[in-house]
């Protein structure tokens, strides 16, 4: 081996193939692979435009147009009014499995779109091209019938295009197929995504929020609304659009706080720039000032005209001279000046050590305990009231991250408790709730005291207790004595909602408000 040889191979860059192809990083593998299959543009313009596309969409926006150097404009617009129309991009925000199959379905109708463009125009192009030599024999049959002969046979004159008429009929099967290729590509995004947003409208009309839910799978929405239950879900929601006083009630429960810790407050020390200006007096020689006489100069000022200028005026050729000079600002004259005191504003930034208190986090509320009357004597409107405050306490719980939990009860011995949330196990249970109708007797003590005893544990300190209820129970003095202790101890309050058409003063001496609605007749039309 030359010595040329081993130099040329020892200044070989094995880097430089990862560092040229470094850009295929940026989009993930699944996509990078639908990127290769596209015909038009360089790889580089592909997957520079996808992860624009991408980080846009992450952040819940789209890029702004220009930044996509592919593809064509006409498919740009196509994809943007499509992802308009839909409101996708506000389902998008920090969802990549959602990101990646909408981006997936965009590349897969333009792999189509590209694979198919030419066989269409091809096939559009032999149509028009039947058409216009149609047009063209009849046309010259036209011209054979007016003259004075007529050919014996019966053959057809022969027919052909010339370049130009071909050039024209390849343009307008381009167009025409450019035309059908994007409405193809259009209804084809439509079709994958209609379900699916229309799936993610309803769970954000009935829920408020997507968030938890959109994290769960780009189909778990889908399946949502598909499941058993949901029709009540709506149903249940539409009746409490009815009730604002019952939503502003459900919107208030749990006690404000900062955090967890009630330790003082901390103090901390930081530095900040403090800017501090002070006024210097300084002396500046001016012309304002005649202290001095300092020589001579040349201008227009005749309170210091020198003595032989003067006289030019007094000479009747020479008073021309002198005007001309005036004018000219070229008049021999004093130079005088003086020093007169200035004060000049200046300014200087300084970092100066500052003490403070340290921000604590915006105020939040606590969570929401939910004790629900499902007694025989609940039954029928007041047990769908019932029923949408449960779902209303869980959406404005999901909404603000809250935790919610709900504690069904009837006679003694039936209590059921479940923590709402929207999981697989949470909607099972959420479903089998609302599709249960209510029944047996009613006993407070059990549901109640189950609801202090969490009280008492991690994250639920700061819970209220929500009793719905028509207000048909006993209350024994022990119960009314633990209420009082956790009032003093950690500061609870307890919410009733009563669902008849009577006052209860037995639900009244145990609940801190009363919220007593009185027209359920009119909840039955």
């Amino acid at each position: 081996m030359s010595l040329r040889w081993r130099c040329e191979m020892s200044a070989f860059d094995i880097n430089y193939l990862d560092r040229r192809y470094e850009f295929i990083d940026a989009v993930p593998e699944e996509l990078f692979e639908l990127v290769l299959r596209q015909t038009s543009g360089s790889l580089e313009e592909r997957t520079a435009s996808v992860a624009a596309l991408r980080d846009g969409l992450l952040s819940g926006e789209l890029p702004e147009k220009h930044e996509l150097s592919w593809p064509s404009a006409e498919v740009v617009e196509l994809v943007w009014s499509f992802l308009e129309e839909t409101e996708l991009p506000s389902f998008c925000k920090a969802q990549p499995e959602i990101v990646d199959a909408l981006i997936g379905s965009i590349l897969g109708e333009l792999t189509d779109l590209e694979g198919n463009y030419e066989a269409g125009v091809q096939s559009c192009l032999r149509e028009l091209q039947r058409i216009a030599e149609e047009r063209l024999r009849a046309s010259q049959n036209a011209k054979s019938l007016e003259g004075e002969e007529q050919d014996d046979a019966n053959e057809e004159p022969p027919v052909e295009l010339s370049a130009d008429d071909y050039a024209e009929l390849r343009d307008e099967a381009e167009e025409v197929e450019r035309k059908r290729a994007l409405d193809a590509m259009r209804k084809g995004l439509h079709q994958a995504w209609a379900e699916r947003t229309a799936a993610y409208k309803q769970v954000l009309e009935v829920f408020g929020s997507l968030s938890g839910i959109l994290g769960r799978g780009m189909d778990y929405a889908r399946g949502l609304v598909r499941s058993q239950g949901w029709s009540d879900i709506v149903r249940l929601r539409a009746l409490m659009e009815q009730l604002p006083q019952l939503q502003e009630l459900i919107a208030t429960l749990g006690r404000m706080h900062i955090s967890d810790d009630d330790s003082p407050p901390v103090m901390e020390t930081i530095f900040e720039s403090i800017r501090h200006g002070r006024v210097d007096e300084v002396e500046v020689r001016t012309p304002l000032a005649p202290m001095e006489t300092r020589g001579v100069r040349r201008s227009n000022d005749l309170s210091r005209l020198l003595p032989a200028e003067a006289l030019n005026l007094a000479h009747p050729r020479l008073r021309t001279l002198f005007y001309a000079r005036m004018h000219e600002h070229a008049l021999a004259t004093y130079l005088v000046d003086g020093v007169l005191p200035q004060k000049i504003d200046s300014f200087e930034d300084v970092e100066e050590e500052q003490t403070r208190e340290r921000e604590k986090p915006p105020l939040k509320r606590g969570p929401i305990i939910a004790c629900l009357d499902t007694s025989g004597s609940m039954h029928g409107t007041p047990e769908q009231v019932a029923k949408a405050l449960v779902l209303e306490a869980l959406r404005v719980a999901r909404e603000q991250g809250r935790p919610c939990y709900l504690i069904a009860f009837s006679g003694p011995g039936q209590t059921e408790a479940l923590e709402l949330s929207l999981d697989m196990e949470g909607l099972g249970d959420l479903y089998a709730f609302l599709g249960r109708s209510f029944h047996g007797g009613t006993d407070l003590v059990a549901p109640m005291n189950e609801a202090m005893a969490l009280l008492d544990t991690q994250n639920w300190e700061k819970a209220d207790i929500l009793l719905v209820s028509d207000g048909e129970f006993a209350v024994p003095e022990s119960l009314r004595r633990d209420l009082n202790s956790a009032r003093e101890e950690s500061g609870l309050r307890v919410h009733g909602v009563l669902i008849a058409s009577r006052r209860s003063e037995v639900m009244a001496r145990i609940c801190d408000e009363m919220h007593a609605f009185e027209s359920w007749d009119a909840m039955r039309g």
